[in-house]
C-alpha cells in the first residue's frame, strides 16, 4: 500500500497541468495520505454490483437514529464500511449492527477478518507465494479446483475464496448448478491479492458488527425503530440477465418474496435495485429516485452506466 512521491508528483501534476499549478513536496505528500487513507476504506474483496460509487446517493437517507441496523446482502460491504465511518463520527447512533448474506464463505470471511486477520494474511500470502512460479492461468484454475473440492469452510478454503476473487474475471461470484465456483481466469497483470495494513483496518472497523449467514426472511422480525439496507441481486431488466449468484439462482420467486416483506415492514428501509417495471409496480407507493450507475457484467465496455433505483420508506 505504497505511494512514492514521483507516482504522486505525477499524478497530481498531470491532473493540474491545465491550470498550471505547481505541485510542491508538501501538497504531494497530503495527497499521498488521502489516497492511502482512501485505500484502506475500500472494500477488501472485489464484488460486482458493490455500491462504492453510489454511497453519496444513499447514505443520505439513513435515519440519524436507529436502535438495530441490519443489511442485507452486504457483499463487498462498501455501504457497511461507510456506515461505520459515520457511526464512528458520530453522524449515525445505533446500538446494534448486523451484517447477512446467504453466502456461506463470504460470511466466513468477514469473521475470518474480525478474528484472526493476521493468519488470514499468512494463509493467503502462502497461496499467493506458491503460485509465483507457475502459469498464471494453469495456478488460477488449480486453486479454483482446489476450492471446489470440497465445501468444508476453513481458513484455507477462505484464503482460496480471496485468491480466486482477486484473479477471477471482474471480481464476479457465480455457481454452477452443482455449487462449483466457476469463474474463468481474469488475466490480470499484477492484482494485489493481500495487504495487511488494509486487513488489519477493516478488522478494527468491523468488531462490533454481527455476521450472519442468512436469507431475507430474517427480516420480517425487524422492530419499528431499526433500520434496513437491502442490496438484493438485482431484477434484470431483460431476458436472460444474470441471476447465477448461488447454485439455486435468484429467481422471480425470491424477488417477489422480499418485495412482499418490503411493503409489510414497519421500519424505515432503503432498497437498491434496477430499473425494472417490476420493481416500480411492486414498490409503487414508497419514494423512488432514479440514479444512473456503471454496470459491468456481459459489459463489453465496463465504463458505460445504466439507471437503476433507490427505493426508501
Amino acid at each position: 500500500m505504497k505511494f512514492g512521491r514521483k507516482y504522486v508528483r505525477n499524478y497530481v501534476g498531470n491532473l493540474f497541468q491545465q491550470y498550471k499549478i505547481n505541485i510542491n513536496t508538501k501538497i504531494c505528500i497530503n495527497i499521498m495520505e488521502k489516497l492511502k487513507f482512501r485505500k484502506l476504506e475500500e472494500p477488501l474483496l472485489k464484488w460486482i454490483g458493490g455500491k462504492r460509487k453510489l454511497l453519496d446517493n444513499i447514505l443520505p437517507k439513513f435515519p440519524e437514529k436507529i436502535r438495530h441496523y441490519h443489511e442485507m446482502f452486504v457483499g463487498g460491504g462498501s455501504v457497511l464500511f461507510r456506515f461505520l465511518w459515520l457511526v464512528k463520527n458520530k453522524k449515525i447512533d445505533v446500538k446494534k449492527i448486523y451484517a447477512y448474506d446467504s453466502n456461506e464463505i463470504l460470511i466466513a470471511f468477514y469473521k475470518q477478518v474480525k478474528d484472526d486477520y493476521n493468519k488470514l494474511y499468512e494463509t493467503i500470502m502462502k497461496i499467493k507465494t506458491a503460485g509465483e512460479k507457475c502459469d498464471k492461468s494453469e495456478y488460477y484454475y488449480y486453486i479454483r479446483q482446489s476450492y471446489n473440492s470440497t465445501k468444508e469452510i476453513n481458513i484455507g478454503r477462505i484464503a482460496e475464496f480471496v485468491y480466486l476473487n482477486k484473479t477471477g474475471f471482474r471480481g464476479l461470484y457465480r455457481l454452477n448448478k452443482k455449487g462449483g465456483f466457476n469463474v474463468p481466469y481474469g488475466n490480470y497483470k499484477n492484482p494485489e491479492i493481500v495487504n495487511l495494513e488494509h486487513l488489519k483496518n477493516i478488522s478494527e472497523k468491523i468488531q462490533n458488527v454481527e455476521f450472519i449467514c442468512s436469507d431475507f426472511e430474517d427480516i420480517k422480525n425487524i422492530k419499528k425503530n431499526d433500520f434496513v439496507y437491502m442490496d438484493p441481486p438485482y431484477v434484470p431488466e431483460k431476458k436472460g440477465g444474470f441471476v447465477s449468484y448461488n447454485k439455486d439462482g435468484f429467481t422471480q420467486e425470491k424477488h417477489e418474496a422480499l418485495f412482499k416483506i418490503c411493503n409489510n415492514l414497519k421500519c424505515k428501509w432503503v432498497l437498491s435495485n434496477s430499473n425494472a417495471e417490476t420493481v416500480k409496480d411492486a414498490l409503487k407507493k414508497f419514494n423512488i429516485q432514479e440514479i444512473y450507475a456503471r454496470r459491468a457484467i456481459n459489459s463489453k465496455n465496463p465504463e458505460a452506466k445504466t439507471k437503476e433505483l433507490i427505493i426508501y420508506k
